[in-house]
């Protein structure tokens, strides 16, 4: 991939980061709660899938999901993100970005202004 610019460059790369990191943690929950033996063979008795492999199969089944699957999901997934001060550092910069500048001006001046603040810490 090229890119005309190191700001966007980083940008992306931080954003992959996000997404990795949220997938893995997704996986973890559902991993937690019992999940990961509706999504493997019933024969296995050790773990078959790594978080992060685990999150993007839950993030697939997300919108199907049985209520009283998703619920408990959720709340082990909200659970383990406050644990993490660096998710509610990020989750909060974020948010106030949103309120500021709306979604989408808030979503391009991530990469600046965003990151120097989650690094003064």
């Amino acid at each position: 991939m090229h890119t005309g610019s190191m700001a966007r460059r980083d940008r992306q790369l931080l954003l992959s980061v996000l997404c990795i990191a949220f997938l893995t943690l997704l996986g973890k929950a559902g991993d937690s709660i019992g999940l990961e033996r509706t999504i493997k063979a019933n024969t296995v008795k050790t773990q078959s899938y790594s978080f992060w492999r685990q999150g993007c199969i839950y993030y697939a089944l997300l919108p199907g999901m049985k209520e009283s699957q998703l619920l408990p999901l959720l709340e082990r997934f909200t659970i383990l993100l406050n644990e993490h001060t660096f998710f509610r550092k990020i989750l909060g910069v974020l948010v106030n970005e949103m309120l500021i500048r709306g979604p989408l001006r808030a979503m391009s001046a991530f990469g600046t202004g965003c990151v120097k603040t989650l690094t003064k810490n």
